[in-house]
């Protein structure tokens, strides 16, 4: 059994802190190859989750702490909806189907996600980034970022 202590927690935020991009993740799963890949994730205010989809795999995710949006978007990036997710938010989980463009959005100044996606992991095919989407890095990404905040479906 794999447990992961609050200690293990604090120490996966203040990493996410340290990091160029205000994450951090615990990998709970053993293997790239198991069936069921499991991660909880450590977030900052500022951390850009690019615009993307998984064309062969739904995904799960739970917001155990904080406050994140989650938007999903067409095929031409209007959004098509916002949640509002976190425990103390109407909704704490989501499930999406493959080929759902989706992005998160930290809200709080820091929040814990969980994630999990059916496996095998294949890092060459896990994720397609939306080409209407900026790239991580690109200068413009904070005013991008920005708008994303405050962004509505429409």
């Amino acid at each position: 059994m794999k447990t992961i202590s609050s200690r293990q927690i604090g120490e996966m935020l203040a990493a996410a802190e340290s990091s160029p991009r205000k994450r951090s993740h615990i990998i709970v799963h053993e293997s790239h190859q198991e069936p069921v890949q499991r991660i909880m994730i450590g977030l900052k205010r500022g951390t850009y989750v690019r615009p993307h989809r998984h064309a062969t795999v739904g995904e799960f995710g739970v917001v155990i702490s904080g406050h994140c949006s989650l938007l999903c978007f067409d095929d031409d990036g209007n959004v098509t909806s916002r949640h509002e997710m976190g425990p103390a938010q109407q909704t704490s989980a989501y499930d999406l189907k493959e080929n759902e463009w989706h992005s998160l959005i930290v809200m709080s100044d820091e929040a814990v996600f969980f994630e999990c996606k059916a496996g095998p992991f294949d890092p060459d095919n896990a994720s397609e980034f939306a080409a209407w989407a900026l790239p991580e890095g690109d200068p413009g990404v904070p005013d991008y970022l920005d708008r994303m905040t405050t962004a509505q479906p429409g």
